[in-house]
């Protein structure tokens, strides 16, 4: 498997394997607690055997990709993904986010958004508190998201519909991005794939990556699927169940 730097800060790591493919898929890195630097690179040999290069976006920081390196990571990003003819992202929670962040500079053509952020900072998202220490240490004014959408963008946004907070995100992101199709995943949790891959079906997700377009009704397929192996699931739903019984009157 062969891989090319793309680009490289202390903020930043852009890897792509087998970048001469035509087709090419992009993965973001997530928030992760304890953070200490770049996680282990992890080459995917699922997309090369389906024909497509594959590019990792990794953070050293939970920063949500608003570093002093956005300006110039914009830059190489637009020169570099030029050469594919058509380009898929998956990003899940602040990954998710940065798949709509840089979507212009990676030319993109469609998404599979997992629970993501519109914006970690208060001014613009006023009902999500659980990120108000990484948003105290970023520049507000690198946070472009809804000033500049690709309102071409196609896709879908996988959430939580009983996530009161993912729920507010997702509508602000749908209404900034008219051809992304929200699609509800009910008791999945944050990120609200977590049914999916507990009843080891995230290879299902994979194969629908390789689809233009995806299809939102399959995803809503495999969780139906996976909702009874799921502990997330079960939880979320008996909360829910208990929760409505003692509103009952």
């Amino acid at each position: 498997m062969n891989d090319t730097q793309v680009f490289e800060t202390e903020n930043v790591r852009v890897t792509c394997y087998d970048a001469s493919l035509p087709r090419m898929v992009v993965s973001f890195d997530i928030w992760r607690k304890d953070r200490s630097g770049f996680p282990p690179p992890k080459p995917s040999g699922f997309y090369k055997q389906n024909g497509l290069a594959y590019l990792t976006i990794q953070s050293a920081h939970n920063d949500w990709y608003l570093s002093t390196d956005l300006p110039k990571l914009r830059k190489i990003l637009s020169r570099f993904t030029k050469q594919f003819d058509h380009i898929t992202a998956l990003g899940f929670s602040m990954g998710g986010y940065g798949a709509l962040l840089l979507s212009r500079a990676l030319h993109l053509n469609q998404v599979v958004l997992v629970s993501p952020q519109s914006s970690i900072f208060p001014a613009r998202a006023p009902f999500d508190d659980r990120y108000l220490q990484e948003a105290m240490r970023l520049d507000p004014a690198l946070d472009t998201l809804a000033e500049y959408p690709r309102r071409g963008l196609r896709g879908v946004l996988l959430y939580d519909p009983s996530d009161m907070i993912d729920t507010q995100h997702t509508a602000i992101i749908t209404g900034l991005y008219p051809n992304i199709i929200a699609t509800p995943l009910p008791f999945g949790g944050h990120p609200a794939t977590q049914a999916i891959t507990q009843a080891n079906l995230f290879a299902k997700i994979q194969h629908e990556l390789l689809r233009r377009p995806v299809r939102a009704r399959e995803f809503i397929r495999l969780h139906k699927q996976a909702r009874r192996h799921s502990p997330v699931y079960q939880n979320r739903l008996s909360r829910y169940l208990a929760d409505r019984n003692a509103r009952a009157p």
